[in-house]
C-alpha cells in the first residue's frame, strides 16, 4: 500500500533564530542513473507443459516519457524477435502472439524432457542478443502431504483454518528450487442447516496460499539431499464451529 506524507511549513524558529534555507532541491541530471534499456527474457520449462512459452520485454530507464507521466510499466513487449528453443539437434522457433503478448510453440516441435539440457536464443531485429541454458531437474518423490489445522481469533471470533504441509526427498549434489502449489477439491458440510435440495453439499474447488511472501518458494542450500518440509499452505477458506472439516 503506497503511502505519502505531506509536510507543510508555515515558518520556521530555532533557538538560535537563525533563517531557513529553502525546501526546495535542484538535481543534477548528470548524477542520474543513465543505463541504456536491456533485454529481458523469461522462460519456464517443465515436462507437464503443454506448450513452450518464452516473454521477451526489454526494460525501461527510471526516467523516460512514459515514467514520467505517471505510468507503472518499467519493461515493454519485444514483438520482432526470433526465438529459438534448442535441445541437441533438434530446434524449435517460437512465433510472437500478438493477443498473449509471448512468443510460443506446440511442445510437439520440442518436447520437454526430465535431465536433458535446454537452450534459448533470442535476437532482436536491433541487434540485441541473449542466450542462455538449463537442465530440466529429475521429479523429487513425495514423504508425505499432512492436513492440518489451527484455530485464530478473527475480529473477536473463533475460527479454524485449514493447511497442507508437503514433504519430499530434496535430490543431492545440485542446487535445486523448489515452489509448493495446489488445488484443493473439498465438500464442506453444515451440520445445522436444514436439509433441502438447495443445501446439499456440493462440491467446491479453492486455491492453496502461503501468509508469509515466499509464494511456497524454498531452496535447498541448507537442506541439500535432506527431507524437505513446505511452509503452511492455507485453503483460502475460514469456518465457523457449525461446519465440520471438509471431506477429501
Amino acid at each position: 500500500m503506497k503511502k505519502s506524507f505531506y509536510l507543510f511549513i508555515t515558518s520556521c524558529l530555532f533557538f538560535s533564530l537563525t533563517s531557513c534555507d529553502s525546501l526546495r532541491q535542484e538535481v543534477n541530471p548528470d548524477r542520474l542513473n543513465r543505463e541504456a534499456a536491456k533485454l529481458v527474457v523469461t522462460c519456464f520449462l517443465s515436462p507437464q507443459d503443454t506448450v513452450l512459452a518464452v516473454k521477451v520485454t526489454r526494460s525501461q530507464p527510471i526516467l523516460t516519457e512514459s515514467t514520467s507521466t505517471g505510468s507503472s510499466n518499467t519493461a515493454v513487449n519485444v514483438p520482432d524477435a526470433t526465438v529459438t528453443l534448442s535441445e541437441g539437434g533438434r530446434t524449435a522457433t517460437l512465433r510472437y502472439d500478438v493477443r498473449l503478448g509471448y512468443y510460443r510453440a506446440a511442445i510437439s516441435q520440442l518436447p520437454v524432457l526430465a535431465g536433458r539440457t535446454y537452450s534459448i536464443a533470442v535476437q532482436t531485429s536491433a541487434g540485441e542478443r541473449a542466450e542462455a541454458s538449463c537442465t530440466v531437474p529429475e521429479p523429487v518423490a513425495t514423504v508425505s502431504v499432512a492436513f492440518d489445522s489451527l484455530i485464530e481469533n478473527q475480529f473477536g471470533r473463533q475460527v479454524k483454518r485449514y493447511f497442507i504441509r508437503s514433504r519430499w526427498q530434496d535430490l543431492a549434489n545440485q542446487a535445486n528450487f523448489y515452489q509448493v502449489s495446489g488445488l484443493f477439491r473439498y465438500t464442506p458440510v453444515c451440520q445445522n442447516c436444514p436439509n433441502t435440495p438447495a443445501n446439499q453439499p456440493r462440491e467446491q474447488f479453492n486455491t492453496l496460499y502461503f501468509d508469509d511472501n515466499s509464494g511456497g518458494l524454498l531452496t535447498d542450500r541448507n537442506t541439500d539431499g535432506g527431507t524437505m518440509i513446505s511452509d503452511r499452505a492455507f485453503f483460502g477458506i475460514y469456518y465457523s464451529s457449525n461446519v465440520s472439516v471438509p471431506n477429501f
